[in-house]
This record gives C-alpha cells, structure tokens and sequence, in this order.
C-alpha cells in the first residue's frame, strides 16, 4: 500500500498546531484510511481532542516496553481514524537516540494506513527537526503575529540546515568537521557558515546543497486569522526561506478564529464541516503534488552501504563527468533518483535490490 507522511510542526506552541492535525485528520478520514500520531515526546495531549481517557496506549509503551507500534492503533469515533497516543515523561523520552528515532520511523512507515500524521513537538529540537525531514509532506503552522512568523524562520532554518549535515556527516573531510562542532557545544550561525565550510573543503560537492535543501518542500498554514487582509511577515518568511535557504515554501491556505472553541471532540468533528471550503484548499495543496523523495531512513544504512559499494565498483567512463562522492552523498536524499541512474548506466536492477 502506498503510504503518505505528513509532519505538523510549529516554532512556537499555543498556534493550534494540534487542532489543526486533528481537523486535517478528520477531512481526510472521510475518504483515506488515515492514522494520526502525538509525536509531542513527554507532553503528548492530542487523546484529550479525541476525547480519549489518559490510559489510552500510546508511544511510551514502544519506547519503554518494545510494544509494536501496530499493537498502539486506538480506534477512534471517527470511521477510518486510528490513533497512537503521545509520550508521557519518563526519563529519556524527550531525548532518544537517532538510532531510536530511526527505529521508530521505520515502524511507522509500515503501519497500515494510507496517509500518516505526525503531530510533533513545538519548537526547534533535534527530535522535530528529525521527524519533520522524516516525512514526505513538511506542514508549519504559524498565526498573523511576527513572534509566531521569526519562530516558524526558525524551524525552517533548523530542519534544512539539519537535512544538510545529515547527509554531510558521511563525507570523508567534513563528517569529522561536522563532528569537532557538535563535541564543543558550538553551534552553525546559520546556513550561510554551512555553505562556506564545505565549499572550503570539497567544492565539488558543494552544489549537492542546493539539492538538499530544495528537496525539503515545506506548506506554511496561517490559522488564528481574524481579518483577511495580506500578511507580510508569511509573505517575508516565505520569500527568506527560498532565497536564503533555498527550501520550497508555499502557503497552503488560512484558517480562521474561532471563538469559544473547546477540546470536545463532537465540536471539533462539526468544525471540519464550518471551515470545510478554507481546509480543503489546504488539504488540496499539501496533497497536490507527486510523492517527494524526502525521508533519510527508507532504505536503511545496510542498503546504503551495498549501494555505495556497487557505485564504487562502477568504471569512471559510466559516470558522465559526475564523481562517486557526489553519487554516494546524493543516495542519502535521493535513493531512487541514483537507482535510476545506476540503471541507465547499465547496473542490472537485481544487483541492486540483492546483495544483502
């Protein structure tokens, strides 16, 4: 079954990130068999919305016990809406490995369900940044506040620049680099400081930037809106994260104020119905586009590895004026785009799919 992963992230909290998840989960529920997901580690309260008691099982019974995230699903009142539950804290939760993080993206990527939504953590922490470049769809919540709008820059900021290094870190000369940062605590001033240390050390691989971050396509949703008058902050944060970033942001649509709203989950099902023509434009949008190589994880470090050793093997004359660094660092964000080429070049297509 062809699956699609869309991650719900905010710079702040208090933007209606959560609700939003849920009324995105309930339209596309009435067609899609859909699962949601609190991926809010240690303060996970999206089973409140649903109207779900507190014991409700939920992500802490994978990371504590190695319960199979399968055995998680919870029904729901909504036909074709399962739920697993957020974290609550215990030690360690808010901060697992990358290899723990890993795994469990694999486990939710082989859930049953036609579309998957991760409703993250506010903020701009390793754990939301690693989920959201995770996902195929990347959806930001912000309101018409410049607060809301320099915290959602942010975000944007911290998933590309972490998307970069992700596939960096592999490189023979700036892995190490990245690493002598991260060991003293120091942190990249930004993207641009990036750009300028690998430049320096291997100018042949620098273009692969541009690819990454342009791999990252991010709907920006502005919810909270009292007055539908233009809003430049969106506008300014929309156009600094192409030219700066070079990450493809698009505004996926707005979602008006709602007053008295309550966490009742009979109200919020009838909300889908009262905001129905703005959040189908929305779902349109996010949905609109082919499915984008984004995840780091689908194919796992053995195939990697196996790849990169037939990608070694091959005879200079075959690549076509490209170096095998660049095909190897290129298989961390676009495996199927460098099987593609292998097979152009003449790699059978059983060598690459055997061999471990």
């Amino acid at each position: 079954m062809e699956r699609l992963l869309i991650a719900v992230a905010s710079g702040k909290g208090g933007v209606g990130k959560s609700l939003f998840s849920l009324l995105l989960s309930l339209l596309l529920a009435r067609e899609k068999k859909v699962i949601l997901i609190d991926l809010d580690l240690g303060s996970g309260n999206l089973h409140t919305y649903l109207g779900l008691p507190y014991s409700t099982p939920s992500i802490s019974d994978f990371f504590k016990g190695g319960v199979p995230l399968r055995d998680l699903l919870t029904d729901t009142a909504m036909e074709n809406l399962r739920f697993i539950g957020g974290g609550d804290s215990f030690l360690g939760i808010a901060n697992p490995l990358y290899s723990t993080k890993s795994k469990l993206l694999r486990h939710v990527k082989g859930l049953e369900g036609e579309i998957i939504i991760l409703d993250l953590s506010p903020g701009v922490h390793l754990n939301t940044l690693d989920f959201f470049n995770a996902a195929d769809r990347g959806v930001v919540i912000v309101t018409p506040e410049a607060g809301s709008v320099l915290n959602a820059y942010s975000l944007i900021k911290g998933a590309t620049c972490r998307r970069i290094e992700r596939v960096f870190k592999r490189h023979p000369q700036i892995g190490p680099t990245l690493e002598r940062h991260r060991r003293k605590g120091s942190i990249w001033k930004g993207i641009d400081e990036l750009r300028e240390e690998v430049k320096r050390l291997d100018p042949e691989t620098y273009p692969l930037i541009d690819e990454i971050a342009r791999s990252l396509r991010i709907h920006v949703v502005l919810n909270m809106v009292r007055e539908r008058t233009p809003f430049v902050p969106l506008e300014n944060l929309i156009h600094l994260s192409r030219e700066r970033l070079g990450a493809e942001v698009e505004k996926a649509g707005e979602l008006p104020w709602i007053d008295g709203l309550t966490p009742s989950f009979s109200r919020i099902r009838r909300l889908v119905d009262d905001i129905l023509p703005a959040l189908e434009g929305i779902r349109d949008r996010i949905l609109g586009e082919g499915k984008d190589e984004r995840g780091f994880d689908d194919l796992g470090e053995e195939r990697i590895s196996h790849l990169s050793r037939i990608i070694d093997g091959l005879p200079d004359g075959l690549l076509q004026g490209e170096s095998k660094r660049v095909m190897k660092l290129r298989l961390y964000f676009k495996p199927a785009k460098v099987m593609e080429d292998l097979i152009k070049r003449g790699v059978k297509e059983e060598l690459l799919i055997g061999g471990v």
